[in-house]
């Protein structure tokens, strides 16, 4: 009985160590935005970056079990990326909303191999309160769904100026005016 016992702390301990492995299987760099300073909101901007993939590990990236999630704030979102393996593209995307998740499959290939995804996104800067904005947000998700160890990645956010918001229909101002009252005066 002491060794059933035994043998299965030893397993769970096992289970324990192989779900807390490594962390991210990318870094980010090259990183371009068609702004400088502050940007207001409904300007149309456009950021682009190269998440580059680890060559030296077994594989560039754990694609049976991890997914890259690429999100931006931005509204009405407009997405390009292009897998390059050894300075080869080798397929190109595009995508309009918030979130592009791939699929680790896609971007698994084996060691020694030179592998990067050329990201751009553009869109409109929205009305924001504190004054920043996340335009590009690179994150890595193991098979749970979790963030993969240090797998966030924010490009620097945009300082968006606040006080040149737009204006809405809402938000215009009419005048009030008040027709004059008929008086009723007899012939």
């Amino acid at each position: 009985m002491r060794l059933i016992l035994c043998a299965g702390m030893i397993l769970f301990c096992v289970a324990i160590t192989t779900i807390s492995v490594s962390g991210a299987s990318f870094t980010v760099d090259q990183i371009v935005t068609d702004e400088s300073g502050n940007v207001s909101p409904g300007d149309v901007v456009r950021v682009s970056a190269r998440v580059s993939f680890d060559p030296s590990g077994e594989v560039t990236f754990p694609g049976g079990s991890d997914r890259l999630e690429l999100s931006t704030a931005l509204t009405n979102p407009e997405w390009q990326y292009t897998l390059t393996v050894d300075n080869h593209p080798v397929q190109t995307f595009s995508q309009e909303n918030g979130v592009v998740f791939i699929n680790g499959y896609y971007l698994e290939y084996a060691q020694g191999r030179s592998e990067y995804l050329s990201v751009e996104v553009s869109g409109v800067v929205p009305v924001v309160p504190d004054g920043t904005i996340d335009a590009l947000t690179i994150t890595q998700y193991d098979e749970f769904g979790n963030v993969r160890g240090d797998g966030t990645s924010t490009v620097p956010p945009l300082l968006v100026d606040t006080r040149n918001e737009p204006t809405t229909p809402e938000e215009t101002s009419v005048p009030e005016t008040t027709a004059p009252l008929p008086t009723a005066t007899p012939p």
